[in-house]
C-alpha cells in the first residue's frame, strides 16, 4: 500500500506544480498585457502631442506663406503696372505707336 499512496501523492504534488505553473503564467500573461497597454497608451500620447505641435507649426509657416504670398502679389501690380512699364519705355527712347497703326 505505501507504494500506492506514494504515487497518488507525487502525482497530487505534480498536479498542483501544475496548477502553480499555469497560475504563474496567467499572472505574467496579465501584467505584461498590462504593461503593454501602458506603454502604447503614452506612445499614443506622445504620438498626440507631437502631431499637434506639427499641426501648429505647419499653420504657423502657411499664415507666413500667405503673407509672403500677399506681399509678392503687392510688389508685382507695383512694378509691372503699366505707368511703370510705360515710364520704363519712355527712359529706353521708345515712343508711342501711332493708333491708326492699331487694328480696329
Amino acid at each position: 500500500m505505501r507504494l500506492g499512496s506514494e504515487n497518488v501523492s507525487a502525482s497530487l504534488e505534480q498536479r498542483r506544480w501544475r496548477e502553480a505553473l499555469i497560475t504563474f503564467a496567467i499572472l505574467m500573461g496579465t501584467i505584461l498585457l498590462v504593461v503593454g497597454l501602458i506603454v502604447l497608451y503614452v506612445w499614443l500620447s506622445w504620438q498626440r502631442v507631437y502631431w499637434a505641435d506639427q499641426v501648429t507649426e505647419s499653420r504657423i509657416k502657411l499664415e507666413q506663406l500667405n503673407i509672403d504670398q500677399q506681399n509678392l502679389k503687392a510688389d508685382t501690380a507695383t512694378y509691372f503696372s503699366l505707368e511703370r512699364v510705360a515710364r520704363f519705355a519712355k527712359q529706353q527712347g521708345m515712343v508711342e505707336s501711332d493708333p491708326a497703326y492699331w487694328p480696329p
